[in-house]
């Protein structure tokens, strides 16, 4: 069989849990940046309507306001495929080729340091994913089963979109990026800091986005007496990765990381496994291997949380299993 499929999805909009947030540009009244949390223009000792109005000091010059809501995004995916059996049904092929458009994605923001410490979600950028599968099971003998499935895929930013600057209220020098302009430069600590467009640029890699996977499995069945059994054997591989798009600031060699934003990437790793299974009547017994090897690789590594942290591998786990129907 061959087939053409064209199918399309989205997630929908969803709203932001603190309206009021904001990212600010502390100045003096003459623009000179001030360290954060040192007041630009204090109310007077007692102010209070009528006779003062407190609204009038103390005021935060806002680059950025976090947004209300953000928009849904939708996918669009075109794929032509191929399905089939061959040698008398013993080998089954399966194997497309598709492109995918993820327009607009939901980016959820979470860096303290420049846009305060909360996550809010904003519409990001287009990703084009083009790709392919392929999905193998071969009946060598009657005892023995071959499969494999592969995945390869390249993904890529297509589109360049950009956290802007809201301007500031009351107007000020102060605020080293312009109204409408991307977000280059914030007010932080006790100085102006640079910061890179937290949804990426074009041409890049996003995150978690290995070109590569696949997984090799080989099955052996057979019986004595009355006892049905099998032994399998098996390997998986991933890709190399990132925890962030490509174009993010790496953080080989950062001792303390400032920003929750640092790209580490995730080296590719291969993991083996195998069982032996027993079955008689109502019983069964498997004993089982996971992670054979013991390898030890970061599924995820991340500066979240002004550390870099990761997540590893479940080490090499064997097991026995006992089962009874009844």
């Amino acid at each position: 069989m061959f087939y053409y499929t064209y199918s399309q999805g989205y997630r929908p909009g969803a709203f932001n849990r603190l309206t009021g947030g904001r990212t600010n540009v502390w100045v003096d009244p003459s623009g000179v940046p001030l360290p954060n949390g040192v007041v630009a223009n204090p109310a007077p000792s007692g102010c209070a309507l009528p006779a003062c109005n407190p609204a009038l000091y103390d005021t935060k010059p806002k680059q950025f306001n976090k947004p209300l809501s953000y928009a849904p995004d939708s996918l669009l995916n075109n794929e032509i495929g191929f399905k089939s059996e061959f040698f008398e049904h013993r080998l089954l092929v399966n194997a497309s080729i598709y492109k995918m458009d993820w327009k607009d994605v939901q980016t959820l923001i979470y860096n303290p340091p420049v846009y305060g410490n909360t996550t809010f979600g904003l519409t990001g950028p287009t990703y084009r994913v083009k790709g392919g599968e392929l999905q193998l099971a071969f009946k060598a003998t009657d005892n023995l089963t071959l499969t494999a499935n592969l995945s390869h895929n390249d993904s890529r930013q297509i589109t360049s979109p950009c956290i802007r600057s809201a301007g500031v209220t009351p107007t000020t020098p102060g605020n080293p990026t312009p109204a409408g302009a991307c977000i280059t430069q914030v007010r932080s600590a006790d100085h102006n800091v640079a910061v890179q467009n937290a949804l990426g640029a074009i041409g890049s890699i996003p995150a978690f986005s290995p070109k590569l996977q696949y997984n090799l499995r080989a099955r052996y069945d057979w019986t004595f007496n009355d006892y049905k059994s099998f032994a399998q054997v098996g390997m998986t591989h991933v890709d190399d990765m990132s925890n962030q798009p490509s174009s993010f600031q790496s953080g080989d060699g950062v001792a303390v990381p400032t920003t929750t934003w640092l790209r580490y990437t995730m080296p590719g790793y291969n993991t083996f496994d195998a069982s032996l299974g027993l079955e008689k009547g109502a019983w069964d017994v498997l004993i089982y291997g996971q992670n054979l090897s013991n390898k030890n690789a970061s599924t995820f590594t991340t500066s979240g949380q002004d550390i870099k942290a990761e997540v590893p591998l479940r080490p090499r786990v064997l097991g026995v299993k006992v089962g009874f129907k009844f």
